[in-house]
């Protein structure tokens, strides 16, 4: 059901969301894709270097299921 998942945003006093745990391997892994294959091209704003090293790192601690690795 909508609303049902660990989703929080934050608006004040800086934007931000947080991530439930369970899924933020996945998230990095989107993210980090999303950032090589089109920032390249000018399609997206470029994430900093902090937030590159938390895609990093969150993906090294939550690695790919494997389902991801039979998407892929």
């Amino acid at each position: 059901m909508y609303g049902d998942c660990d989703f929080e945003v934050l608006f004040a006093p800086i934007n931000a969301v947080e991530v439930a745990d369970s899924v933020k391997g996945l998230v990095a892994r989107v993210s980090l894709y999303m950032h090589d294959a089109y920032t390249s091209r000018g399609l997206l704003v470029q994430l900093s270097d902090e937030e590159l090293n938390m895609y990093r790192g969150w993906n090294c601690e939550k690695p790919p299921e494997p389902w991801e690795c039979e998407r892929n």
